[in-house]
């Protein structure tokens, strides 16, 4: 049985899962330091496929994601090219 999100709550709750994860980043050392950072990456990076999933029922938010989407990668082009 697939899950349909209806809030915000799980986009809200793995962003706070990556906040948890790069607190701890400061902490950290050795090995101890690549398994926070890998868990940090991983959760943030999972952040905006939840986002996209809770609101694919949304009027107008693929639209809107995919200007956001545009705009995150001149950004990035423009920083690393």
């Amino acid at each position: 049985m697939t899950h349909n999100f209806t809030t915000l709550r799980h986009p809200v709750e793995k962003l706070l899962e990556a906040e948890h994860f790069l607190a701890r980043l400061t902490h950290s050392s050795g090995l101890e330091f690549q398994f926070e950072l890998n868990a940090f990456l991983s959760s943030s990076r999972s952040v905006t496929f939840i986002l996209q999933k809770a609101m694919s029922d949304v009027t107008g938010f693929a639209s809107w994601y995919g200007q956001q989407q545009a705009m995150m990668k001149a950004c990035s082009d423009a920083l690393f090219h």
